[in-house]
């Protein structure tokens, strides 16, 4: 059993035999006893998974600020987890004289009217993994999911096909085309 594991590893740790850390641990799961409302639940779950997606959407930003830093990046980065640099550090790019630089997003382009037929087509499909436009936006982007992997969908000709237009104008495509 599981506790039966847990006091055993506990056994190690404490006999100086093992040392234990968890690593690698983002997502756990348990299933329920009690089923509840289905509805509900895919309620609850579509909000934890839109939070982490922005969460994780907010990381990339900051992470994509540090180019456009005109000042020391060892201070920069330390400030960041809470510390105080007195000084620059002299080593870093911008300490060394490079200048920052912001990373530019691609100029946009629009869907021919093929691939909006495709988008068309693909949605009469009734593929149950692309039912709702954020599933076909993902598709459309290239994106893989679960679900899209469980229908073998990744092999579709239209999979990624607009991986070079921002997913926001994908999503957008795919509202249309779901209707």
């Amino acid at each position: 059993s599981r506790e039966k594991i847990v006091a055993t590893l506990n056994g190690l740790e404490a006999a100086d035999d093992a040392r234990l850390s968890l690593s690698g641990v983002r997502h756990a799961y348990r299933m329920k006893k009690a089923t509840e409302d289905i509805t509900e639940l895919a309620r609850k779950m579509s909000g934890v998974f839109q939070q982490r997606e922005q969460a994780d959407l907010q990381r990339l930003r900051q992470v994509l600020s540090i180019s456009s830093c005109r000042g020391c990046l060892t201070a920069y980065l330390l400030k960041h987890f809470g510390e105080v640099m007195t000084g620059p550090c002299g080593h870093c790019d911008r300490c060394r004289g490079m200048s920052s630089s912001t990373i530019k997003r691609r100029k946009s382009r629009a869907p021919t009217p093929s691939e909006l037929e495709s988008v068309r087509d693909l949605v009469a499909e009734r593929h149950a993994a692309l039912a709702s436009p954020r599933q076909l936006a993902r598709f459309l982007c290239g994106m893989t999911s679960p679900a899209s992997q469980r229908a073998r969908l990744t092999r579709h000709d239209a999979f990624g096909m607009l991986s070079d237009i921002p997913f926001a104008e994908a999503w957008i495509i795919a509202e249309a085309a779901i209707g």
